[in-house]
């Protein structure tokens, strides 16, 4: 037999209620026949045969048509980061712009050139700091030297000028410049104190990397003409 308690309203409650004892209250309503035996009722019965039909049927079928489209864009890879960036640049119409004339570009190699001619004397006056102003000013570098005026006179030479020889011809340059400068910022820690120690100052190893340059810076010319 099943029960069902049922409690009693607060204003028919006192403290002999608390121990079980109604006090002057109807007795309990009856449980209802359904609850009393454990039947659900036929709405929930009717819930839950909907339920597992519509289980069913997403089971046999699949899941509806714009729930796969969204599953399967998330699935998408990403676009590959080139064609991001080039859908970028083209909405916002940001395009590289063209290295400018050969001449240009040339007549900026040719005044380098002629500057690093006055490297050899400020070597032989240990002048170490103006060779190293030197090499870091325009034309021979900055934002105007041999690195950019190489770069774009290559882009707008020939293929046949622009190829490997003129691509090798510019990192020699590069190179020797940049060993020029280090065996230069070498000496410059080479004062009295350390001479009459011992150490020497080194004029060749600076003249040798000068010659490099100029020998690539030659040989770019050259081919560029």
């Amino acid at each position: 037999m099943a029960f069902c308690v049922v409690p009693a309203p607060p204003f028919h409650r006192s403290r002999a209620s608390a121990a079980g004892v109604w006090m002057g209250a109807a007795s309990p309503p009856p449980c209802s026949r359904a609850a009393s035996h454990g039947r659900p009722t036929r709405r929930a019965a009717l819930a839950a045969a909907a339920a597992a039909a519509a289980a069913a049927a997403v089971a046999v079928v699949g899941p509806p048509p714009q729930a796969a489209s969204a599953t399967s864009r998330s699935s998408s890879p990403p676009p590959p980061p080139m064609v991001v960036a080039a859908a970028t640049a083209t909405a916002t119409g940001t395009t590289t712009p063209p290295p400018p004339p050969l001449e240009t570009s040339v007549a900026r190699l040719i005044a380098a050139r002629s500057r690093l001619t006055d490297i050899d004397p400020l070597i032989s006056a240990s002048r170490w700091d103006s060779v190293r102003t030197l090499l870091a000013s325009e034309p021979v570098g900055g934002a105007g030297g041999v690195r950019v005026a190489s770069r774009d006179a290559l882009a707008s030479a020939p293929d046949d000028v622009g190829g490997a020889a003129g691509l090798g011809l510019r990192e020699d340059l590069l190179t020797a410049l940049k060993l020029l400068d280090g065996a230069v910022y070498g000496n410059v820690f080479v004062d009295d104190s350390r001479i009459a120690l011992g150490v020497k100052v080194d004029y060749d190893t600076p003249r040798l990397y000068l010659a490099d340059a100029l020998e690539a810076l030659d040989g770019l010319l050259e081919l560029l003409e």
